[in-house]
């Protein structure tokens, strides 16, 4: 919700809205890495599961891990937009590296529905 709140407000050229959805945008994906982060902590230490355990184990961490790591490039590209945003050097309502890089994030979101749905809820 937060990055459509963000391409809105710099759609209607609200520049400090923006800024501020775009950032919790990315202070949400960070709490998702550190969420994903405790449980596998807790995942591995705790209950011995890895990914060479058995069949759960390896299809959870591929999963969670593969989205993980496409969240990580989303947060590093979002950071560059917020940058380069905040140096002045992407300006107006028509910048469209930050239009890509809400595209790509709503795919990442999407594709979190998906593999939510099939870890946590048909596998358990």
């Amino acid at each position: 919700m937060t990055i459509h709140l963000a391409e809105k407000w710099r759609h209607e050229g609200h520049a400090r809205d923006f800024l501020r959805a775009w950032t919790a945008t990315i202070v949400l994906g960070l709490a998702f890495l550190f969420g994903t982060a405790y449980e596998w902590r807790n995942l591995i230490v705790d209950d011995h599961l890895t990914i060479g355990r058995n069949l759960f184990g390896t299809t959870f961490y591929t999963l969670v891990g593969f989205h993980a790591l496409h969240v990580t490039l989303g947060l590093i590209a979002m950071l560059a937009v917020l940058g380069l945003t905040i140096s002045r050097q992407l300006r107006g309502t028509r910048q469209p590296a930050a239009q890509l890089v809400s595209w790509y994030w709503h795919f990442v979101d999407g594709v979190w529905i998906v593999v939510f749905a099939v870890v946590y809820l048909i596998g358990r």
